[in-house]
């Protein structure tokens, strides 16, 4: 019978095969968008398989695939280790100081596109499987691991659709982001991703602002309506009110203490603009994509609500359309004993 000590030796024993598999996890590009994980998808499935685990895999969009193993007793209760596969962009290379996908490892850091979100993280489930089942650890109930295609762009392809096709259930899990390795956290902020489309009325530039409506200047103006979100004062539910005061102090002490109160409020990012044809034409369509995340205390449709309330105050002709995976107080219910010896082991950030 294996204890948790035992195990956290075997890691330690084998940490140069784990180091190496998230190497070479980065060394495979799997940018999103485009969002292709043909490459990545057939390296953990041939990993996997090499060492005795069996997998599912599901493609619900072309070049997306969803990747379930599962090792254990499967008539016990169900642990998720959920990762997701895909990365931000590189963006610019020129302000790049080493490869994005070099895999190196330099003065104790891994490095390349998604090292931290979350290939390392990845890289610590899937071993830990891996590590389960090659030294025949009796597990009272089932684990099953998901790595997820499309976490970066919303993951309508991930997590929700396995979840809507019933492919997975659990009653937990625990999913590698990054986060201190000390102090593996509980839940996650809902998302509240959505695009603002705003219309305006072209004309010429020599004639503006008399003639036309410019979705411009439109746009700038429900910008700064849709970021007064953050000053909306939320109450937490009661039953919380201690961990938020434990995690904000964690903060103060360890991370950015400038972001003290940020459990208990909306956040909000602009993240890209797009709109006009050119600087002589009055634009006649603006388009704004934005990144809102909630804390406990509030819900999307709330928060939607205040938005719409504030724009219509405008007297803009504008729509909304929502973006990705919303999602409503997702409370991770982990073992955090449990938990807590696997993330002390994974590679270095």
């Amino acid at each position: 019978m294996f204890d948790k000590e035992k195990l956290s030796v075997l890691v330690r024993e084998n940490q140069e095969e784990l180091i190496t598999l998230c190497s070479k996890l980065l060394q495979i590009p799997s940018e999103n968008p485009e969002g292709d994980t043909t490459e990545i998808t057939a390296f953990i499935e041939k990993y996997l398989n090499e060492n005795g685990i069996e997998t599912e895999i599901f493609e619900p969009d072309p070049k997306r695939f969803n990747i379930i193993a599962k090792i254990g007793n499967p008539n016990g209760k169900k642990l998720i280790y959920c990762g997701h596969s895909d990365t931000v962009p590189v963006g610019d290379l020129d302000k790049w100081d080493f490869s994005p996908f070099s895999g190196e490892i330099k003065d104790g850091y891994l490095l390349g596109r998604g090292a931290s979100d979350m290939k390392a993280g990845l890289a610590g489930l899937i071993f830990s499987l891996v590590l389960l089942k090659r030294h025949d650890v009796a597990l009272d109930g089932q684990l099953i691991l998901a790595v997820v295609p499309d976490e970066e762009s919303g993951g309508d392809y991930g997590v929700p659709w396995l979840l809507e096709n019933k492919v997975i259930t659990g009653e937990g899990c625990l999913i590698a982001e990054p986060s201190s390795e000390l102090n593996p956290t509980i839940g996650q902020k809902g998302s509240c991703w959505f695009k603002l489309t705003v219309n305006g009325v072209p004309g010429h530039g020599s004639l503006a602002p008399f003639v036309g409506t410019n979705a411009i200047v439109d746009a700038i103006r429900a910008i700064e309506k849709i970021r007064t979100v953050t000053d909306l004062p939320i109450q937490p539910p009661k039953e919380l009110e201690k961990l938020l005061a434990v995690s904000n102090q964690y903060l103060i002490e360890n991370e950015r203490s400038e972001t003290k109160g940020v459990f208990e409020k909306i956040t909000c990012n602009v993240g890209t603009i797009n709109g006009g044809t050119s600087s002589n034409v009055v634009a006649d369509k603006c388009v704004v994509q934005v990144d809102c995340r909630l804390p406990f205390g509030t819900t999307y449709d709330e928060t939607m609500a205040y938005i719409k309330k504030e724009l219509d105050q405008l007297e803009i002709d504008y729509t909304i359309e929502s973006l990705g995976l919303r999602v409503q107080q997702i409370t991770l219910l982990l073992k955090i004993l449990s938990a807590k010896q696997l993330l002390k082991i994974l590679p270095t950030r």
